[in-house]
């Protein structure tokens, strides 16, 4: 008989450090999450990513196909092999969390990067992505991000020539240049050190 891995009363594992990269539709989120995933890794750490969809759904396959149908019958999880990929699909009632997220990590991982919206347990710092800085105030809102745990801002707006002023306290910094996206790192890395989550 197998032994149930995921259900039993150990403590979970401790988590890595989890970075958000929050922002609205075309923001620069993954431009933003892709750039900081290499920068790390240069940097020496291991890395992982979350992924957080909204709009697109991700799943097996349409109803009826191969795969699908092992869902369909009742599967607790699918894991489907690709060339150079391998994939875990897990039926869920609801929105899974960063705890049902975190039992897939990798161990040794130094650093997740959440592209999207985190779950509030993540804690960590975000960075937030904005088209144009008048966006800031309705990215926040919708994303439900804390003034406190910014780290800095970055997206399209950082990359705008007449970007304007960043709001008091907050950075804006183009992590598609080298010296934005060092300082950028600088900051996460800081961030972290620092014990603010």
């Amino acid at each position: 008989m197998a032994q149930d891995m995921t259900r039993g009363t150990a403590d979970p594992p401790a988590l890595p450090r989890i970075l958000t990269v929050a922002g609205l539709k075309k923001s620069g989120k993954t431009t933003v999450a892709a750039v900081l995933i290499r920068e790390l890794r240069a940097r020496g750490f291991r890395v992982g990513s979350v992924k957080t969809f909204r709009h697109h759904p991700l799943n097996l396959d349409r109803s009826g196909a191969d795969t699908r149908r092992h869902a369909e019958a009742g599967a607790e999880f699918t894991v489907a092999i690709l060339d150079g990929e391998l994939a875990y699909f897990e039926p869920r009632a609801s929105r899974a969390g960063l705890r049902d997220a975190a039992r897939l990590f990798a161990p040794g991982v130094d650093v997740v990067v959440w592209e999207g919206t985190a779950d509030p347990e993540a804690g960590g710092g975000q960075v937030v992505c904005v088209r144009r800085l008048s966006d800031l105030e309705q990215t926040l809102e919708k994303r439900k991000v804390d003034r406190r745990s910014i780290i800095a801002l970055s997206g399209v707006a950082a990359g705008r020539r007449n970007a304007g002023a960043p709001p008091e306290g907050l950075r804006l910094l183009d992590a598609t240049q080298p010296e934005g996206l060092a300082a950028l790192t600088d900051l996460v890395l800081r961030w972290d050190a620092d014990g603010r989550d």
